[in-house]
């Protein structure tokens, strides 16, 4: 029986060609995500100058109204939150903080749309009094709408948002969520442990405490001269 082998040659041809459809491969990969990422940027940049300025046209008034009418204020900071949320999707080196990320830059928004909402939610809330109008209904959701094309309130989603809050927490309790939200994007986003951040400053106080303990017992057992020169040498410091 003849026994079914490659030569050297045919192996290594055929690691070659796999070698070359990698390459490729990793080519088209590359060149796929730089065309993504400037797509991204350049929709995130019109979408900065669509919020802060008159110079993107009819597009840029219309996007603007329609992000100020959903979140008021609050949607200054939707372009950045969204950069942030399609980066770390395309971008395969974040595919280990992908989660983290995308979880701390929903909180931060919600967080500062809570708060925002918050301050102005005894006006609002006044308002709809007096007019006896539901913030549920389409005439609420309306001018909730307006009131934030104009930059008042929190917005159509940001008021009813903080309806819901306020009236199962109350206010108190919509400024707690709102300092959780934001913590757990510091958390999240930073790497940074707010317990290892409350232990690390309480060590601090406490070396500083056992240090200056320490400088009153050696300047207590020193000759009255050394204390008497050191107190002058002191003195001429601070004049």
């Amino acid at each position: 029986m003849k026994k079914n082998s490659k030569s050297p040659r045919s192996t290594k041809n055929t690691r070659t060609s796999r070698n070359i459809g990698k390459a490729k491969k990793e080519k088209h990969s590359i060149l796929k995500y730089e065309l993504q990422l400037l797509a991204l940027i350049a929709v995130i940049v019109i979408s900065i100058f669509s919020l802060h300025t008159n110079s993107i046209g009819i597009v840029g008034e219309y996007f603007k109204k329609i992000i100020f009418g959903l979140f008021s204020k609050t949607g200054y900071l939707l372009p950045y939150v969204v950069f942030i949320l399609v980066l770390v999707r395309i971008n395969y080196n974040l595919e280990e903080v992908k989660v983290k990320y995308t979880i701390a830059s929903i909180s931060l928004f919600l967080g500062i749309m809570l708060f925002v909402s918050t301050l102005g939610y005894d006006f609002v809330e006044e308002s709809f009094f007096i007019n006896k109008i539901n913030m549920f209904s389409g005439i609420g959701i309306k001018e909730s709408y307006n009131a934030g094309v104009k930059l008042s309130g929190g917005g159509a989603i940001g008021n009813m948002l903080t309806f819901l809050i306020i009236k199962a927490f109350g206010k108190i309790g919509a400024y707690i969520i709102t300092i959780a939200l934001i913590g757990s994007t510091i958390v999240l986003g930073t790497r940074v442990s707010i317990t290892e951040m409350i232990k690390n400053k309480k060590t601090s106080l406490l070396k500083n405490q056992s240090l200056l303990h320490l400088k009153k017992n050696l300047f207590r057992h020193l000759p009255e001269e050394v204390k008497m020169s050191d107190l002058k040498i002191l003195i001429l410091i601070r004049i």
